[in-house]
């Protein structure tokens, strides 16, 4: 099985290089980012992160329920 894999990588190369490493970064784009230790601050962050912030309407809203 890795002999027609190698086999197979270096006749692509020898034909289209350009594809294959085109393959190879596109590859690595879809890899690397899940074992990035950015991925894990980048997730705690957006986890502390408000989805909706409070406007000025809804601060209005919650002043006269409190009342």
């Amino acid at each position: 099985m890795a002999q027609k894999l190698a086999a197979f990588l270096k006749n692509a190369w020898a034909k289209e290089p350009v594809l294959v490493v085109s393959f190879a970064i596109g590859s690595l784009a879809v890899i690397l980012p899940p074992l990035s230790p950015y991925t894990k601050y980048a997730i705690m962050i957006n986890k502390a992160t408000p989805y909706n912030y409070p406007s000025e309407s809804s601060m209005i809203i919650s002043q006269n329920c409190s009342d």
